[in-house]
């Protein structure tokens, strides 16, 4: 029950076929283009730029990225939009305990819902960060609106929407 338009857009997505079914192996790894989700997998890969980011040295991010977000933070402030990480890079065996963690307490089919398998998730790209807004731990309704308005010019886009569920899975 979708437009031609919509169909075509689905199918060179690749949302014909189940989630982690028809899995590629990405192969532009190191390519700040790269794309990682539920059919492409970049395996155990792990970037050989990360950089901590200023907020806390626990958060990285490929050079490039962490550049771009320290940038990102500080034009924020200028608006009074105070964000911080809640997380970025991770490794693929970081990935593993988080998602085990998950399948465990919720099982494989609700955990996919919210959280990507080890080698499909961006956040091992090390080009990915989680943000909420500095003293909450969620990111407030104005945070986000200016984060949805702004985040482009910094080389970030928000994947995760309500709207985007049915393309992301997440």
């Amino acid at each position: 029950k979708c437009t031609l338009e919509e169909a075509v857009l689905k199918v060179n997505i690749g949302l014909d076929h189940d989630f982690y079914t028809e899995i590629n192996t990405v192969t532009n790894i190191d390519e700040y283009t790269v794309l990682v989700n539920k059919y492409n997998s970049i395996g155990n890969y792990e970037p050989t730029d990360l950089k901590s980011l200023s907020y806390d040295a626990k958060y990285k991010l490929r050079e490039k990225a962490a550049e771009a977000f320290e940038k990102l933070v500080a034009a924020g402030k200028l608006d009074n939009v105070y964000i911080r990480p809640y997380s970025a890079y991770r490794s693929y065996n970081s990935q593993t305990i988080i998602y085990n963690r998950y399948v465990e307490r919720d099982g494989v089919t609700e955990a996919d819902t919210y959280s990507a398998r080890p080698g499909h998730s961006e956040h091992q790209t090390g080009l990915a960060v989680d943000v909420w807004s500095e003293g909450f731990e969620y990111i407030s309704e104005s945070d986000a609106k200016w984060l949805e308005k702004n985040s482009y010019k910094y080389g970030f886009i928000v994947r995760y929407t309500k709207d985007n569920i049915g393309i992301t899975g997440y």
